[in-house]
């Protein structure tokens, strides 16, 4: 017989009357987020969510959220919840980091930041653009939860930041690094800023698991644009049954 070496079908005589190549083609690769037909069934919902740009049937995705049933975390990063007639897959990082992006937005305009008082400050070394850029912004970010003071000529103390944001030496490198704040090109300062600080609120690597997810749920359903996260990538696709059931060649 021949068999072919690649691809989620091993022999050919498998199908009957179906062109192996045209098959493995339509399946062995994941499809990519680029608004064909084919795709809208996987991510129902395009990037570009906080201009507007949504799939039609995006109210279908959250309707799915609601009513998934949690069922793992896979890779650390991917949380699996079965759905009646298929599987949500969410990444993760990528849903923490939208739920995140509008707890600071919300507290940052309210001006009810929850912050966090470091007994030892952090130091951080800025180039010489980045130390006017903070020079600049240093009130605003102090009303964002970020004290800081000036440490050396080229060094700057981080002394409190706001809760939500775990790593606040790269929150402050990303904010200062930008070439929007250098410019002056910024319309909503309040808005960059929170979606730059929210990158810094997770961490790669953390041990994910089934009570991450099933909270990571509650708090998606919680949010004003749960579909992607503050940078435009998507944090939910949908893999309905028949995708599998073609994948394995069921014929029901």
């Amino acid at each position: 017989h021949d068999r072919s070496s690649s691809g989620p079908f091993l022999a050919k005589e498998s199908i009957e009357g179906q062109k192996v190549e045209e098959r493995r083609g339509k399946y062995a690769l994941p499809p990519q987020c680029k608004g064909k037909d084919k795709d809208r069934e996987l991510f129902r919902g395009e990037r570009g969510l906080e201009q507007g740009q949504i799939g039609e049937n995006t109210g279908d995705l959250v309707s799915l959220l609601e009513k998934a049933r949690p069922v793992g975390v896979v890779f650390r990063k991917y949380g699996l919840l079965e759905v009646e007639d298929g599987l949500l897959v969410v990444d993760m990082h990528a849903g923490q980091e939208r739920v995140n992006y509008e707890r600071l937005l919300k507290g940052y305009r309210s001006g009810r930041m929850d912050i966090q008082e470091l007994l030892s400050p952090e130091v951080v070394r800025l180039s010489v653009e980045e130390m006017m850029v903070w020079e600049k912004m240093k009130e605003e970010l102090e009303r964002m939860g970020f004290h800081t003071s000036l440490w050396a000529e080229d060094k700057i103390a981080i002394h409190s930041h706001p809760v939500l944001v775990r790593m606040p030496r790269e929150a402050v490198k990303e904010l200062l690094g930008s070439e929007e704040l250098r410019l002056g090109t910024i319309t909503d300062v309040k808005e960059f800023l929170a979606r730059k600080a929210c990158r810094s609120s997770i961490m790669a690597g953390d041990n994910l698991g089934t009570e991450h997810l099933q909270q990571l749920q509650k708090d998606l359903l919680s949010c004003s644009h749960p579909l992607s996260c503050p940078h435009g990538r998507p944090t939910i696709i949908f893999l309905p049954e028949k995708r599998f059931d073609d994948l394995f060649l069921r014929k029901t």
